[in-house]
């Protein structure tokens, strides 16, 4: 699975899912960056405007106005790689 920010970045992710508990938040969890490198790039509005998953057999989903980020973490559901992280993000 590819997530596409909206100036082109692909960072490949285990999985992208909007929250159920919390509406107008994404949940992202990936072992493909740092947590550094997940705030520079999701921590900017610009990229963040629009972010597209790309999914193979699947059509691609779009979200929208997740410009906020929430936080950056250990990812607590993929406990099998060290270095997954979970990236929250809202819509302001």
């Amino acid at each position: 699975m590819i997530i596409k920010t909206a100036t082109g970045k692909a960072i490949e992710c285990d999985s992208v899912v909007q929250g159920q508990q919390f509406t107008g938040t994404i949940h992202i969890h990936t072992h493909s960056i740092t947590p550094i490198d997940a705030y520079r790039i999701f921590g900017d509005p610009e990229e963040t405007a629009t972010l597209i998953v790309e999914q193979e057999g699947e059509d691609p989903k779009e979200y929208n106005g997740y410009t906020d980020i929430y936080s950056v973490q250990k990812s607590p559901f993929y406990v099998q790689n060290p270095n997954e992280i979970l990236i929250w993000l809202n819509r302001p």
